[in-house]
Parts: structure tokens; C-alpha cells; sequence
């Protein structure tokens, strides 16, 4: 062998080791984030454990978590079809599930747009009939109260 063949080798030989210990920095840095996160995790499960426990009212009820929730997401959902009536304010209650939540729309065997039965309800059929283009946004921007 040449010696434009050893240096060849040699070069792609530090190519090579470069490309691995790049490739272990890498690994080792996913890892050690890995750990980081799960420390993180399990020092936040302690304190809500440790909430919870206590019985300390320093914190909403699940009850009343889930009412927070459960308003923000209707909230939420008015805001997106008062938005969507601004765009299209001869648009159906169809046209609006399709638009916006397609994997609860379809065409029935007769071929007009239909919605999942799921979603023929006041708090969303009954609130795209409530809401006008020209309602305020609510503000929900925070996300819900003690979330």
C-alpha cells in the first residue's frame, strides 16, 4: 500500500472515530436529559402526592378542576365556531364539524353531510345555533382556572 493510500485510511479512519464519539456525546446527552425530565417527574408526582395527602386546600377539588375544565373546553369550542361563522357565516353545522373536526363528519349513503351522533348535542350543535359571527371571543387564553 501507498502512502496516498495509508493517509487515505488514516483520514477516514479520523472520520470515523469523530463520527463515534460524536455519536456517544449524542447518546450520553439523550440520556442524561432522559434522567433530568424523569427527576423532574418524580419530584412533581411527590409534591402533588404530598398535596393531596395533606389535604391541604391550598388547591381546587378534582370536582372543581373538572368544572374549570369542562367550561374552558366550551368556551374554547365557541370561540373556534364564532371564528368560523365570521368566515363563513352561511355555513352549516355540518359544514363546520367538517371543516374543523373532519373525523366526525361523513357523507351518508345518500349523500349529504352528516355528523357523528356524538356531536348532535346542545353543548355543540346547540352552541353553533347559539353563537353569532358577530359574538365576543371569550377570553381564554390562561387555559383553565387552576389548571
Amino acid at each position: 500500500m501507498g502512502r496516498g493510500h495509508r493517509a487515505a485510511a488514516g483520514a477516514g479512519a479520523g472520520i470515523g472515530a469523530a463520527i463515534g464519539v460524536a455519536a456517544g456525546v449524542a447518546v450520553t446527552g439523550l440520556f442524561l436529559w432522559d434522567q433530568y425530565r424523569e427527576a423532574q417527574l418524580q419530584a412533581r408526582r411527590r409534591e402533588l402526592l404530598a398535596r393531596s395527602v395533606s389535604g391541604s386546600g391550598s388547591g381546587p377539588s378534582d370536582e372543581q378542576l373538572s368544572a374549570n375544565v369542562k367550561e374552558y373546553m366550551q368556551l374554547s369550542l365557541e370561540n373556534m365556531m364564532i371564528l368560523f361563522k365570521r368566515e363563513q357565516p352561511d355555513a352549516s353545522f355540518e359544514e363546520f364539524i367538517a371543516a374543523r373536526f373532519p373525523e366526525n363528519s361523513f357523507v351518508g349513503p345518500d349523500g349529504r353531510l352528516t355528523c357523528d351522533d356524538r356531536v348532535r348535542c346542545p353543548s355543540w350543535e346547540g352552541a353553533y345555533h347559539r353563537v353569532r359571527p358577530a359574538d365576543g371571543l371569550h377570553k381564554v387564553e390562561g387555559g383553565p382556572p387552576g389548571g
